[in-house]
């Protein structure tokens, strides 16, 4: 009697082992290519920032697991061309991506504007009117098409937002270009006792939409796109969306 229950609980371990193996077959891996960009992404924030909450439940809903990369933001969008992942994001358009990525719908969008010391004179109308000033731009980012083909303007490459921040308020440039809500965040978290010392300069050089690439080089690449765009409408239609952008405060 003993032996025959023996073998019956090795019959259902096996069962079970098996069951769980076949689950985790299904269980299908998006591997994003990401850069710390607070407060939209990052390692440190509440289930690493409300885009990364956002992605992860688009492709919950279809069965998918989403795996974040931190890399810097050149590296990451190359190596995601290449198809070393999936995709990669928060990402501006622009056409040259558009030719080795697929873009979904639009996640949300920012204010792209320049940043001076505040009590600066500088003012602009016109790109055109900012070439006599230093401006600090992060590597491998898309700002506008107008701001990015003007190779008139003095620009200076950095790998952060925030060594940029750092380097106008040590008047080692003019203007650097930022989301403007990365740019306060940023300033107030790191350098609080700062906050205060740099302002934005109105107009913004654009309101940008974000969106995730999908690499076309990946695997089923439309059907990623179509899988994560059909959870973003589901999640804006019952209203985690807007319950997940005010758990993060925004």
């Amino acid at each position: 009697m003993s032996h025959k229950i023996s073998m019956l609980w090795i019959t259902l371990l096996i069962a079970f082992v098996l069951s769980s193996l076949a689950y985790a077959t299904k269980t299908k891996t998006i591997r994003i290519a990401t850069l710390e960009w607070e407060p939209y992404i990052g390692q440190k924030l509440s289930d690493e920032g409300f885009m990364a909450e956002i992605t992860r439940e688009a492709f919950r809903r279809a069965g998918y697991k989403v795996e974040y990369v931190y890399l810097p933001w050149k590296r990451a969008v190359t190596q995601a061309e290449y198809g070393e992942f999936d995709g990669y994001f928060p990402s501006y358009w622009s056409k040259q991506r558009e030719d080795k990525s697929l873009f979904t719908d639009t996640i949300i969008s920012g204010p792209v504007v320049l940043f001076k010391v505040k009590g600066s004179s500088i003012t602009y109308k016109k790109l055109s009117d900012l070439k006599p000033y230093r401006i600090g731009v992060v590597r491998g980012f898309v700002n506008t098409a107008e701001f990015d083909a003007a190779d008139y303007l003095h620009k200076e490459e950095v790998t952060t937002d925030l060594i940029n921040i750092k380097k106008l308020l040590a008047e080692r440039v003019d203007l650097i270009v930022a989301d403007k809500f990365v740019g306060f965040y940023l300033l107030n978290k790191y350098l609080p006792h700062m906050f205060g010392q740099i302002e934005s300069i109105s107009p913004p050089l654009q309101d940008k939409k974000m969106y995730l690439c999908i690499s076309k080089k990946t695997e089923n690449a439309a059907k990623k796109v179509e899988v994560f765009n059909n959870g973003l409408k589901e999640m804006r239609k019952d209203g985690t969306f807007d319950e997940i952008l005010q758990k993060h405060g925004f």
